[in-house]
């Protein structure tokens, strides 16, 4: 697990608090800028640049992340409800209590991410990589745990028992339907 050194933080840009609703920020480098508290709401942030960005409490409802780089970012409580990500590279990401209800990653990279009691109602897991994923305490609806065990590597990701166990009925009823 790839941990992040307090000690090696250089905010280069400091946007916290800033209002970039539906901002076009498309192939835009803000890495290692700090976007707490921000409001991103529906903003395009497709092939931006965003690694270890800090946006913690940010509200990016709605962002189009087609091919963001958000490796290694820190969005601990925020919301990204709406959020579609696309071919993504969001390993080690830290969406520990994020609401990520109704949101997209779409073949994207999230190994190592961290989605420890996020809202993860009706996301969608499509051939993401969930190698190494935390998704303890997390609130995980039929529609997600459905979406997940479609995923790469679900199996190599970090569940509470009880929603491993409902994740495995859900895969192998799958497995009957599909032989039907």
């Amino acid at each position: 697990n790839e941990k992040i050194d307090e000690k090696d933080e250089k905010i280069v840009l400091d946007l916290s608090g800033c209002m970039l609703d539906r901002a076009n920020l498309a192939k835009i480098d803000l890495g290692w800028s700090n976007l707490r508290g921000a409001s991103l709401r529906y903003a395009n942030l497709r092939e931006s640049i965003l690694i270890r960005i800090r946006a913690e409490g940010a509200d990016l409802e709605g962002v189009k992340g087609t091919g963001i780089n958000l490796e290694k970012a820190r969005l601990k409580k925020a919301k990204l409800n709406g959020a579609v990500f696309r071919a993504a590279n969001l390993k080690w990401i830290h969406l520990e209590e994020a609401d990520l209800s109704n949101s997209k990653f779409e073949r994207c990279s999230l190994q190592g991410a961290h989605f420890e009691n996020a809202i993860l109602n009706n996301a969608h897991f499509e051939r993401a990589d969930l190698n190494n994923v935390f998704f303890t305490g997390a609130m995980i609806d039929k529609t997600s745990m459905t979406s997940i065990v479609k995923a790469y590597n679900w199996r190599k990701a970090h569940f509470d028992p009880e929603t491993r166990e409902k994740m495995e009925k859900i895969e192998l009823h799958l497995q009957q339907s599909r032989r039907t």
